[in-house]
């Protein structure tokens, strides 16, 4: 075996396997791509749902009609009010966050590492902070 100016190493190059790996697959392969065609085809109904409902939302609250085309709020003739739209789904989300369902608070990033690994985690304390009950 030579090195990359031609000289040789005295190392002999070792033979290749007849098989390069363990490529082989199971029937548990059709069952997962078909899992994530469904998944990918349930996925885009979702985003064409969640498009609809925007452009619900933005002719509802610019335009004052029922309709799910997309349209832009630049042709509103809300005039100066313009603002409170944005402004009003925000205090909206705000309220949803403060008063809103507790389920969301109590599943927190912090303590995933403890419910799949509880022995291991067990002796870390969880930080205290004002959102965590």
């Amino acid at each position: 075996m030579s090195n990359y100016n031609g000289h040789t190493t005295g190392h002999a190059r070792p033979a290749l396997p007849r098989e390069l790996g363990d490529f082989t697959t199971t029937p548990r392969v059709v069952w997962i791509a078909l899992c994530a065609v469904g998944i990918g085809i349930l996925s885009a109904y979702v985003a064409l749902a969640l498009l609809r409902l925007i452009g619900l939302f933005t002719n509802l609250f610019f335009f004052h009609r029922w309709n799910t085309a997309l349209t832009s709020p630049a042709n509103n003739q809300l005039g100066a009010f313009e603002i409170l739209v944005p402004v009003g789904g925000s205090i909206i989300v705000g309220l949803m966050a403060r008063y809103g369902s507790e389920h969301g608070r109590r599943s927190t990033p912090l303590k995933w590492p403890r419910l799949r690994f509880p022995r291991s985690f067990a002796a870390i304390p969880s930080p205290r902070t004002p959102m965590s009950r």
